[in-house]
């Protein structure tokens, strides 16, 4: 289980980063933000996941789902302007595109 956890986490946080060189942002921590963004977001996200399953407090389908990704998006977009202090727009478009990037590739390989 911890395994899963961190090779999602570690999954996500390299297709961030990989997606964030096409934004051409220039900051030489931006790697290391994107890294501790993700230490912060992903676990949480995934232990709340995983609470629900364990207490089955309600059904996880594609709208809650949805719901989470697009609070991660918010959340990781606001850590971002925080820290880079760059035009706000773009980043939320940087955190639009990685977390959709790492959602479909995370589909694609975890299921």
């Amino acid at each position: 289980m911890l395994n899963n956890f961190l090779i999602a986490l570690f999954l996500t946080t390299l297709i961030e980063i990989v997606v964030s060189l096409f934004f051409k942002i220039k900051n030489k921590d931006l790697f290391l933000i994107i890294i501790l963004i993700n230490l912060i977001t992903n676990p949480i996200l995934n232990y709340l996941l995983r609470i629900n399953n364990f207490l089955s407090l309600f059904p996880i389908n594609i709208g809650v789902f949805l719901f989470f990704e697009i609070l991660i998006i918010l959340i990781e977009w606001r850590l971002l302007v925080f820290t880079l202090k760059l035009p706000s727009r773009k980043l939320f478009f940087l955190s639009l595109t990685m977390n959709l990037c790492s959602y479909i590739i995370g589909f694609i390989l975890l299921g």
